[in-house]
């Protein structure tokens, strides 16, 4: 993600609209379902002698880890062209919340990472997102095996679930910590650059609207 928009904005290409062009959307999007193949293929061969996984686990664990504002994935990336978008502007003050915005955004996952290997405390900010992350990146992989006999319709094997992971307390966790320091830093973008509808709608609006659904 980080090479393509650097792509974009040796070329010209990054916008203050939409981002980055529709075919950069599209080959990133064409890497993630190579990576999620790829997993597909491990997950099998590492499947014992006799297990399966349910015909509908693959679209689900692809819809955890492409889907639009529910995807962490998705989140690195706007995050990302949110720090070119401050790094292209004439303003010294914005390419260096550009850069803050790129140091907030490892700062963070790399917490999110540790903090099970430390054995964090539930109360802990950010203790239990490392789940988070691993359906997103690793969602293939994570799929367990159909258990014989097991029986559940579309609604309450497959809707509920995903709207369920969207407002549990780790999920407002998780938003909280990645996108109110972003938000503030977005609001510094507007006021100073303006004139983004990117940085508007996907690191205010969109961002503001998820966290209050998980109240």
């Amino acid at each position: 993600s980080f090479a393509a928009c650097l792509w974009s904005f040796e070329t010209g290409h990054l916008s203050k609209t939409l981002g980055l062009d529709w075919e950069v959307y599209l080959f990133l999007f064409c890497c993630a379902c190579a990576s999620l193949i790829a997993q597909a293929v491990l997950a099998v061969a590492r499947l014992k002698a006799g297990d399966r996984f349910d015909a509908t686990a693959f679209a689900v664990a692809s819809f955890s880890s492409l889907a639009p504002f529910s995807s962490d994935q998705f989140d690195t990336l706007k995050d990302i062209i949110f720090g070119w978008l401050c790094w292209q502007s004439q303003h010294v003050f914005l390419k260096i919340v550009g850069v803050l915005s790129w140091s907030y955004l490892i700062a963070f996952h790399a917490w999110f990472f540790l903090l099970p290997a430390m054995n964090a405390a539930g109360f802990v900010p950010g203790a239990n997102c490392f789940n988070e992350l691993a359906g997103s990146h690793i969602s293939v992989l994570l799929i367990p095996p159909k258990v014989t006999g097991e029986k559940s319709g579309c609604w309450e094997g497959i809707i509920l679930p995903a709207i369920y992971k969207q407002v549990t307390k780790s999920k407002r966790d998780h938003l909280l910590i990645e996108n109110v320091p972003q938000a503030l830093m977005s609001v510094l973008f507007l006021v100073v650059e303006g004139g983004s509808s990117f940085v508007a709608a996907l690191n205010l609006v969109i961002p503001g609207v998820q966290i209050v659904l998980t109240f």
